[in-house]
């Protein structure tokens, strides 16, 4: 009673029921906007918040920053509740905060990268201390000791002055003569200790002994100044060499290069003076396997341009080392011998054309080679390179990081340059003197650490004038830490050039569902079959190149497979990616673009797979490859490809969810692959679920590291470059692989649809998907398959009162299963009462 009263005694003024009324249009203006934007992107941006706030507040302090924030609330406490406390106790509080300081030293010293302690330096880019801590103990180890030293003892003698008076005057005679056997014994120790070090190395480690070989050239396999270039083809890579042989290796190349002229076989120089002509057919061996039929003559290596492009087989020889002058960085050109492919070799292309076009079927032909074309493929020039390389060095060397350039690897779309760390020297007095009176000083050398490298990202990136540069370790499977650079003209990869690959050839034997995915960084050739892997998760931005890839997929596993075969269902909600593929006799029936048409077609494929389960039962083999080796009638495989997920995820996501998990579960014995592709990689879309029946995974380009990490679990494809650009994490790997997806032309989809339109048309098996099996279907009674259902009056009542009707308002209105508010949808339709389907928008209401 009480509050209705004081209710009605503020409406009686006019003043107050105003601002009464502008209190509550306020509040629910508010709340509106509020649950507008929590509905929008409140997630996405809290996220972004959250790792912005992590990183300002992490960067500066590290994990000191919980000691500061502990030790400034017990300030506050104190100056509000004891002052007096604060007044008498100051030499106390300035004591604890210089501890502080020095407890923030401390920990600068640590850097780990993963664990509990891992979030609070950001995952390895900061230390412990954070950059507070890192400046205090400086470069220099000695240094950063002596400060931190100078920090406990000003904290103790501001905490207790006449303790440390009195320790200090009591002991710093005993604190001198320590000094001096500390320094004696020290001397003679360390000259021991280096004599035994320096024996052990040159019996186990005989090449990294840098001052036996200083003056040594022809030891030295890479530099300030010069570097080689290397095909990461792990076919050309001699897996015998060790490092104590690696010498005799390197001169043995040298000498068979010198009779290049006068031999067929592909070789790489080294510096002549270390030439050993007896090892060199061995060496030759190594690196003629990957070839065996190709002829090189003096004719063939003079005609080469001044300017070869990385285009066709990606095939780089190892450059001649010289011992030039670091300070003096020369055209790197100068000391690099290239071996391109030689593509007049007409002997070569014929075998390969005969092998590609001899895999057809008893009853169908296959489409030839020539009806993909073969595209110019550019690449980046040796100048290119030169620039790139001596900016790498240059920066680093600028921001006291000593690296030396090894192996360099070009590709497609960016180029992997090898950089192997330096050393770190530091200099100091020994106390002795040399013949002429000066001061001798012993140098130590120490390793520049991985982490010291990948703090200069950002200056390497300002330096190239990039910001899509990545840095992995190791790298070209060698101890190198290894920097990915966009190229300036980045390179085409056809679906040609891959399938006239030597991989793809070797790959054609051996797989079931053999497919083209690109090259890598190095130019290496990505092949694999699908039904290892088993199913394929394709993401990325709008524009990133997925759709291309979908269509390379479908265009290369018809080239190689029969309707006998392989079968198709395509998924096409957008209705121009996939439907150019419509009348190939591969497919179940033409390309799907009706949303509501979708569940019905999975669960008919959930049937044909139970179906096959109950063969294999009655047949007393466990997977597909078995009965079709026994059986007279083969199985062909089926493959399910979606191009937008995230269409039918917004339309029936329960049960698109549950059948592809299904599917992906129990498909692939039965010869059922699923490949999916979404733009929207976002939790609501890409599941748990969803995501852990699909191990196989490609990224493109994405907005941001929350994308990412939601694709592949991991952060980098927010760098990528798009336009094909892509990252491939196969189901046996801990990292994604760099690569440069296959391009294929619309022209050249159109020329394999003819073909399969217009060729002989032979057996293939018959598959029903027809979803009215039990096993199936929801629980249903006879009514729902009437040609009239009981509800049917009530989905027109409901449809009266609404001006626009979707099946997910049937279902919810109507408490049905979707199978049946789709068919209710369908009768509507025929009456005339709604309008027709519009993709996944809802339908109009026309009564």
């Amino acid at each position: 009673m009480k509050f209705m009263d004081l209710a009605f005694s503020l409406l009686k003024s006019k003043k107050n029921i105003i601002v009464i009324s502008s209190i509550i249009l306020s509040v629910v203006l508010i709340s509106t906007a509020l649950f507008v934007w929590m509905q929008t992107n409140f997630v996405a941006t809290l996220n972004d918040y959250y790792f912005a706030i992590k990183k300002s507040l992490l960067t500066p302090l590290g994990l000191s920053s919980l000691f500061y924030l502990i030790w400034a609330v017990t300030f506050c406490i104190i100056a509000l509740k004891r002052t007096i406390l604060l007044i008498r106790h100051l030499n106390l509080i300035l004591s604890s905060f210089i501890i502080l300081i020095a407890s923030t030293a401390i920990l600068s010293f640590f850097e780990p990268w993963n664990g509990i302690l891992g979030y609070f330096t950001l995952e390895g880019e900061i230390s412990l201390g954070g950059s507070l801590g890192s400046s205090l103990i400086t470069e220099n180890t000695w240094i950063g000791i002596s400060i931190l030293i100078v920090l406990i003892v000003s904290a103790l003698s501001l905490a207790f002055p006449s303790f440390v008076y009195k320790f200090f005057k009591s002991s710093y005679k005993f604190a001198l003569i320590s000094t001096f056997f500390t320094i004696t014994s020290s001397k003679y120790l360390s000259i021991y200790i280096k004599s035994a070090l320096k024996k052990i190395q040159r019996a186990n480690f005989p090449y990294q002994n840098l001052k036996s070989q200083q003056n040594d050239s022809s030891s030295i396999i890479t530099s300030n100044s010069n570097f080689e270039l290397f095909e990461t083809n792990p076919k050309t890579m001699n897996s015998n060499i060790s490092s104590r042989n690696l010498n005799t290796v390197v001169s043995s190349t040298e000498s068979h290069i010198e009779n290049q002229t006068s031999s067929s076989k592909l070789s790489t120089s080294i510096d002549s003076k270390t030439s050993k002509p007896e090892t060199s057919n061995e060496t030759s061996a190594i690196t003629t396997d990957r070839f065996p039929s190709r002829k090189e003559t003096p004719e063939n290596l003079t005609s080469q341009p001044v300017e070869p492009k990385y285009n066709k087989f990606w095939n780089i020889g190892i450059k001649p080392n010289e011992n030039i002058n670091s300070n003096h960085p020369t055209n790197i050109s100068e000391n690099t011998e290239y071996i391109n492919e030689n593509p007049s070799n007409q002997h070569q292309n014929k075998t390969l054309t005969e092998t590609i076009n001899a895999g057809t079927s008893e009853y169908w032909d296959l489409p030839n080679i020539n009806t993909l074309k073969l595209l110019t493929e550019g690449g980046i020039t040796q100048d290119e390179i030169d620039a790139t390389a001596n900016t790498i060095r240059d920066t680093l060397t600028h921001n006291s990081v000593d690296v030396e350039l090894g192996l360099i690897s070009p590709g497609p779309t960016v180029t992997m340059y090898g950089l192997e760390p330096g050393w770190v020297v530091k200099s100091r007095r020994t106390g002795q003197k040399d013949e002429k009176g000066q001061a001798i000083f012993e140098e130590d050398r120490t390793r520049v650490t991985v982490d010291t490298i990948l703090k200069r990202e950002r200056d390497l990136a300002l330096a190239l004038k990039t910001n899509r540069i990545r840095i992995e370790s190791p790298a070209l499977g060698r101890s190198l830490v290894g920097i990915e650079v966009p190229n300036p003209s980045p390179s085409i990869v056809s679906i040609r050039s891959i399938l006239e690959s030597e991989e793809f050839n070797s790959l054609r034997s051996k797989a079931s569902l053999p497919i083209a995915l690109g090259k890598g960084t190095g130019g290496d050739t990505i092949v694999t079959d699908l039904a290892k892997m088993p199913h394929l998760l394709i993401a990325g931005a709008t524009g990133s190149g997925k759709s291309i890839l979908l269509n390379t997929l479908v265009s290369c596993l018809l080239m190689e497979k029969t309707p006998e075969e392989l079968r198709l269902i395509l998924i096409d909600p957008k209705r121009v990616e996939l439907t150019p593929y419509n009348g190939v006799p591969h497919l179940l029936s033409p390309a799907i673009v009706e949303v509501d048409k979708v569940v019905g077609i999975l669960k008919g494929i959930v049937n044909e797979m139970m179906k096959r389960y109950r063969t294999f039962e009655a047949s007393g083999v466990r997977n597909i490859e078995s009965y079709n080796k026994q059986s007279s009638e083969k199985m062909p495989m089926l493959l399910v490809v979606i191009d937008e997920l995230a269409d039918l995820m917004m339309t029936a996501s329960t049960d698109v969810e549950r059948v592809l998990c299904r599917l992906a579960q129990m498909g692939r014995a039965t010869g059922i692959h699923l490949i999916i592709a979404t733009q929207r990689p976002s939790v609501n879309v890409l599941t748990g679920l969803i995501k852990a029946n699909f191990p196989t995974r490609i990224s493109f380009t994405v907005t941001s590291q929350i994308d990412s990490r939601t694709i592949l679990d991991t952060m980098g494809a927010e760098k990528l470059l798009g336009k094909g650009d892509m990252l491939y994490l196969p189901p046996d790997a801990m990292q994604p692989i760099r690569a440069q997806g296959t391009f294929i032309s619309e022209k050249e989809i159109a020329s394999i649809v003819l073909f399969w339109k217009t060729v002989k048309s032979g057996p293939m098996q018959q598959i029903n998907l027809d979803s009215g099996d039990e096993e199936v279907n929801e629980l249903a009674t006879d009514q729902e398959y009437n040609d009239t259902d009981e509800l049917f009056k009530n989905a027109v009542d409901l449809a009266s009162s609404n001006k626009k009707l979707s099946t997910s308002l049937l279902q919810r209105k109507l408490r049905i299963g979707y199978p049946r508010a789709a068919r209710l949808m369908d009768q509507l339709e025929d009456k005339g009462i709604v309008g027709p389907s519009d993709g996944s928008k809802s339908r109009d209401v026309i009564i």
